[in-house]
């Protein structure tokens, strides 16, 4: 009679606090379009706005800010005045 192999299956190990990203989701029911919905009302409301003011108003990361931003500039809905603030451009 044959000796039946065992296998051995080892648990993986945890990943180190350092490594565990948190995940990069916007609040609940928000998407990059409503985001950039807030961003056009933002300046509508509060006039110009520096970069940082428009990502701490909507409580989103910079890169987010940025990237909507740069989205909203391109197609000519925001502009950046003198001062590097952004505000809405005149055919707003």
């Amino acid at each position: 009679m044959a000796s039946a192999a065992v296998l051995t299956i080892k648990p993986a190990s945890p990943i180190p606090p350092t490594l565990r990203r948190k995940p990069c989701r916007p609040r609940s029911g928000t998407s990059s379009p409503i985001r950039s919905l807030e961003i056009l009302e933002l300046l509508a409301e509060n006039g110009p706005l520096g970069h940082t003011a428009i990502s701490g108003h909507l409580e989103i990361p910079k890169s987010t800010a940025t990237a909507l931003r740069k989205d909203l500039r391109s197609a000519g809905y925001v502009l950046r005045d003198e001062d590097r603030k952004f505000t809405l451009s005149p055919g707003c």
